[in-house]
Formats: C-alpha cells, structure tokens, sequence
C-alpha cells in the first residue's frame, strides 16, 4: 500500500512539474514569506524529512506486531485505501482535464467531485494514510497508528495544502474563488449550498 501509493504520487508530480515551472502553493509560499522563504523551506523541508519516521509508523508497527493483525481489519484497510486512491485519482484527473479546456481559462473547476468539496483530493489523501492505521482495528494500537492520519489532516488542512491553494486561487481568480468558498464544502465532500437551496 505504502508502495503504490508513493508510485502514484512520484509521478504525479513528475508529471506536473515537467508541464509547469512550479507548484502554485510554494509560488504562494514564496510570495508570502518573502526574504525569509530560503531559511523557512529549510525548515519545512527538514520537519518534512523528520515526519517521515511518524508517517511511517503504521507500518513499522505492522510489521514488529503482525501477530495482532486479523482479516477483518486487514480487509477494512485495503478497501478503504483502494476506495480512497482510486477516487484521489480520479479528482486529479477532473482537475487536470478542466485546465487543459482552454475554454476554462480563469474559470473556477467545479465540476465532478470538485462539485462538492474544494479539495476532494486532500480529502482522500487524508483516507489514505487512515488506511494504514485501520490495520489496527480492534487493538489498542489503533490511536497510536492513526496519528500519522491526524498529522496528514492538519498538515493539508491548516499548513501546506489548502491555505497557500487557496490565497493562490484568490490571486488568480479573485471574486469567482470566493464565490466558490461560499457555496462548496472547503474539504469534505457536501452537497452545495445554492444546491440545497434549489432542493428546498
């Protein structure tokens, strides 16, 4: 699981760095911390670098304490990790697909899942490393393997994911992104609101 998901990611990124110059949130990054952004992306890069000991946690605990594994929970674990990367996929393909329309140029993407959530793609990134942590169900290391979980949540939701993806989507679309903000859920995936108003 560890492994596919590390492919699948690689080259993502392979692929969208070789099409563009620079991912638009450390553009915004850079942008925002100014002439301190070389000493705080050495400081990011270095916590990243260390999250990786936490991050991998669920699998340092499968492998030394397998023999607390069952099926049920082994079975939970990987339908929730296929589920939720087959759908983190597709996002990105919905995504990828409306930018290279170049009929949506400035326009907002909010079709498919990006209906529903403005980051349906940080939402099952989220369900994926969960994944790794429902191995434990039923055990009295389910918290501790879940951590990386909570870790991967707050890093999406509060640091590097949605906060620079979002000043950048303001910069670039202005009045369309807040409207965007105001009706579409930020990270888990919700019925619109002007939806639920045509529904009443």
């Amino acid at each position: 699981m560890y492994s596919v998901w590390s492919i699948r990611l690689s080259t993502f990124l392979f692929i969208k760095i070789y099409q563009s110059d620079e991912d638009s949130r450390y553009e915004s990054l850079k942008e925002s911390w100014r002439d301190k952004s070389p000493l705080y992306f050495l400081i990011l890069f270095l916590v990243e670098g260390g999250l990786v000991f936490l991050l991998a946690l669920p699998l340092d605990l499968a492998v030394k304490k397998y023999e607390v594994l069952n099926a049920y929970s082994i079975t939970l674990s990987v339908l929730l990790f296929i589920t939720s990367i087959v759908l983190e996929s597709v996002a990105d393909s919905q995504k990828n697909q409306f930018k290279k329309d170049k009929n949506n140029k400035g326009k907002v993407c909010n079709i498919g899942m990006w209906r529903y959530s403005r980051h349906p793609n940080y939402f099952f990134e989220v369900l994926i490393w969960l994944s790794y942590g429902l191995y434990f169900v039923g055990t009295d290391l389910l918290l501790l393997a879940s951590l990386p979980a909570v870790v991967i949540f707050i890093l999406l939701n509060y640091i590097t994911g949605v906060p620079p993806s979002e000043r950048q989507s303001l910069k670039s679309r202005g009045e369309k992104y807040r409207k965007y903000q105001q009706t579409t859920s930020r990270l888990i995936p919700w019925w619109p609101k002007n939806s639920q108003k045509e529904n009443k």
